[in-house]
C-alpha cells in the first residue's frame, strides 16, 4: 500500500470512530443494556447505582442510614435502596 492509500485509510477510521458513542455519553438505559450484555448472569451493582433495578444484587457500605454504615450485600426488593428495599444476604 502506497503512504496516500494508507494515509486516507487511517483518516476514513479516525471519522468513523468519531460517529461513535462513548461510554460515558451513554444513557444509564444504554449503560446498563451494555452490562446485561456483557454479564448475562447478573452483576452486583454499587446501591446508589441508577442503574441498579429491582431484583439486582447490590452491596455497599458508609452510609448510616442503611445497615448502619456497615458493609452489606443483598437483593434489591424497591427503590430507592434503604433498609427496607433490600433483602440483605450479608451485613458486617
Amino acid at each position: 500500500m502506497s503512504t496516500v492509500t494508507n494515509s486516507l485509510e487511517i483518516q476514513a477510521i479516525k471519522e468513523e470512530l468519531q460517529k461513535t458513542i462513548t461510554f460515558a455519553q451513554m444513557t444509564n438505559v444504554q449503560k446498563r443494556d451494555v452490562v446485561d450484555q456483557l454479564f448475562p448472569d447478573g452483576v452486583a451493582f454499587w446501591y446508589s447505582d441508577p442503574k441498579a433495578a429491582i431484583g439486582d444484587k447490590v452491596f455497599g457500605w458508609g452510609d448510616a442510614n442503611i445497615n448502619t454504615g456497615g458493609f452489606f450485600f443483598g437483593q434489591l426488593t424497591g427503590v430507592p435502596a434503604s433498609n427496607a428495599n433490600i433483602d440483605f444476604k450479608f451485613q458486617s
